[in-house]
């Protein structure tokens, strides 16, 4: 029914918030330093890093695409680049971009199927509520989708791979080392 459906897409929707976001990486970070636990304080390390980097690219795209959402009726082929207004402000899906990026982290972290299907089942419902309550288009989740799930994962790989056995990845710097 509509109503199951609308509650849904509210529920789902909430894991893509930028307050989740913070939330979850902060709170990853702190229960890190209360446990005293390196892989939780490194796993949120990435995802302040890989929500950084997809988050502004989001946040450039939306502003040089200027795409009109959905429920403005103005159809998916309406831009108007440099606006600035929420109405044209689709393209790409901040939503879907939080939700994957913390997804794909967590999942590049875990490494278990069976948290990879839960935890991307979880960030594809984000996807699908933004165009059930018509505040994006398919393009839009889609392309979020596979740019946040990039972005994450590259930056998991460098973490994990990338770095000298001398590089600290459990504490932000202001100055470089």
């Amino acid at each position: 029914s509509a109503t199951f459906n609308t509650d849904l897409s509210d529920v789902t929707s909430k894991y893509g918030s930028g307050i989740t976001g913070v939330a979850v990486t902060g709170g990853l970070y702190c229960v890190g330093l209360a446990f005293d636990n390196v892989w939780l304080r490194e796993t949120s390390v990435m995802m302040a890093s890989a929500l950084t980097v997809s988050v502004a690219t989001e946040f450039t795209l939306k502003l040089v695409v200027g795409r009109a959402r959905p429920y403005t009726n103005l159809g998916n082929t309406t831009f108007k680049p440099f606006n600035g207004k929420a109405d044209f402000s689709s393209f790409p899906s901040g939503h879907t971009v939080v939700a994957f990026t913390l997804s794909s982290v967590l999942s590049e972290r875990i490494k278990n199927t069976w948290a990879s299907i839960g935890l991307y089942s979880l960030a594809t419902m984000v996807a699908a509520s933004r165009m059930y309550t018509r505040d994006h288009w398919f393009s839009d989740v889609v392309f979020a989708g596979a740019l946040s799930t990039f972005v994450a994962r590259s930056v998991v790989h460098y973490y994990e791979n990338g770095m000298t056995e001398n590089d600290d990845a459990t504490g932000l710097h202001i100055i470089p080392q």
